[in-house]
C-alpha cells in the first residue's frame, strides 16, 4: 500500500491570476507514516516557544498547539524545517504547478474537477515513469478542498483513470481530514506553501529548493498546463 497525502496553497483563479499567479498542489509520498510523524513532532517540540511566538492564530488554540500551518511560518522557520525534513529518507514530493495565466475559462468551470484533473494527470506521468510504484493507493486529503457532495468524485475518477482504464495501479481509495487531527495533511500544506513561497519570491528560496531537489526530497514537478502532454506521451 502507498500513501499520499495532499493539499494546496494559492488560488485556482483567471480573474485575479494577476495577483494570484499560481496554484500550487502538493503530493506527499509517505514511505513510513509513524516515524515521519514522529520527525515532526520532535521538530515542533523543539521550536514550541517560537511557533507559538509567531502564531497567526491558525496553530494555536487556547495556548496549545493545534496544527502545522505553512502560511503561518516565518521565511526562517520555512527554510529551517526543510532542512530538517531533507536529513530523513521517509517521504519524497511532488508538485503540480498551476499557472493561472494560462488556464481556460473552461478549465475552472468546475474546480473540483481541475483539481482532479491535475491529480490525474500529475500521477499518470509518474506510475509512467516509475517513479510512484504499481500498488494499492491510499490517498489522504484536507476535507476543506472539497464539497461534500463530491467526496467519492475523486476516488472513482482515480479508480477509472489509473486502475481501470491504464491499469497503473491496483485498488485506490481518497479519505478527507481536518487537517487539525493530520500531521502528514498538514507536512503537505507545508509543502505546497513553502512551494508557492518560492514561486512569489525565488531568491528567498532558491537554495532550500535547490537542496531538497538535490536530495531527491522534490521528486517531480508538474506543471500544468506546460506538461499536459505527458498523459499522452
Amino acid at each position: 500500500m502507498q500513501f499520499l497525502y495532499i493539499d494546496e496553497s494559492g488560488t485556482n483563479t483567471i480573474e485575479h491570476a494577476d495577483k494570484f499567479p499560481y496554484f500550487i498542489i502538493s503530493l506527499v509520498h509517505v514511505f513510513d507514516k509513524d516515524k515521519l510523524k514522529k520527525v515532526i513532532k520532535k521538530y515542533i517540540s523543539k521550536n514550541y516557544a517560537e511557533l507559538q511566538k509567531i502564531d497567526d492564530g491558525k496553530m494555536f488554540k487556547n495556548g496549545k498547539f493545534c496544527e502545522l500551518k505553512g502560511s503561518s511560518l516565518t521565511p526562517i522557520i520555512k527554510k529551517d524545517f526543510a532542512s530538517y525534513l531533507a536529513k530523513s529518507n521517509l517521504f519524497e514530493v511532488y508538485y503540480i504547478i498551476v499557472e493561472n495565466k494560462l488556464i481556460t475559462q473552461k478549465m475552472y468551470q468546475n474546480k473540483a474537477r481541475a483539481f482532479n484533473y491535475c491529480i490525474d494527470l500529475c500521477m499518470t506521468a509518474n506510475l509512467r515513469n516509475k517513479n510512484l510504484p504499481y500498488d494499492d493507493y491510499n490517498i489522504q486529503i484536507d476535507e476543506r478542498n472539497i464539497r461534500t457532495d463530491a467526496n467519492k468524485v475523486l476516488q472513482e475518477y482515480l479508480a477509472t483513470e489509473l486502475g481501470l482504464k491504464n491499469e497503473y495501479i491496483g485498488d485506490v481509495t481518497v479519505q478527507y481530514f481536518d487537517s487539525s487531527i493530520n500531521s502528514l495533511i498538514q507536512l503537505s500544506d507545508y509543502f505546497a506553501n513553502l512551494m508557492y513561497s518560492y514561486k512569489m519570491k525565488p531568491k528567498n528560496y532558491e537554495t532550500t529548493i535547490q537542496e531538497l531537489l538535490e536530495k531527491n526530497i522534490i521528486k517531480d514537478i508538474f506543471i500544468f498546463p506546460k506538461n499536459k502532454k505527458k498523459k499522452n506521451s
